[in-house]
């Protein structure tokens, strides 16, 4: 693996451990029928957040532009940029979008927006969560295996990672 697809892989790991930590919040708003997605991400922010305080991320930034990152006519926000230490990090970048899957549908409106990135070599990865069974609606390559946590006393969540790339070779993939 590259050190972009191991920090990528590290990342995804933080993310999905933070949500398995809030997994009766998790159910909660699952079971009030909410749209939660902004939550996500919120939480997905503070996992790099706090490890961007040990040193471990240099940045953690919530709602990115695209325009930061070199993209004509890119006004359009993201949902989370993470950058890796600050030694040894060559490549160690990721810019995100979360979906949030309560029925089977499409990524391709996140997938458009993060290949515009142009990123070869750092991850621009659509982060799906889905509930009970609902697919991820992307045929390529995960990141990593997808991770399920099972929820107190409810559903589950399948937490799915998609490296987005204008030309297909150069995805990060496990």
């Amino acid at each position: 693996m590259t050190a972009s697809n191991q920090f990528s892989v590290r990342v995804f790991q933080v993310i999905c451990d933070r949500y398995r930590s809030r997994a009766g919040d998790l159910a909660a708003l699952i079971g009030a029928d909410v749209d939660f997605r902004e939550w996500l991400v919120a939480e997905a922010f503070l996992a790099c957040e706090r490890l961007r305080a040990t040193g471990d991320f240099c940045e953690a930034t919530w709602r990115p532009s695209y325009s930061s990152e070199g993209v004509a006519d890119g006004a359009e926000l993201g949902d989370l940029r993470v950058g890796g230490p600050h030694e040894g990090a060559d490549h160690c970048w990721l810019f995100a979008e979360f979906a949030l899957l309560r029925e089977s549908r499409s990524l391709d409106v996140q997938a458009a927006k993060l290949k515009r990135l142009g990123w070869k070599k750092s991850a621009a990865l659509a982060i799906v969560i889905a509930v009970d069974s609902a697919a991820a609606g992307w045929d390529g390559p995960p990141l990593v295996a997808p991770v399920a946590i099972q929820l107190p006393g409810g559903p589950s969540l399948t937490i799915t990672a998609f490296d987005m790339k204008q030309d297909p070779n150069d995805i990060l993939a496990g």
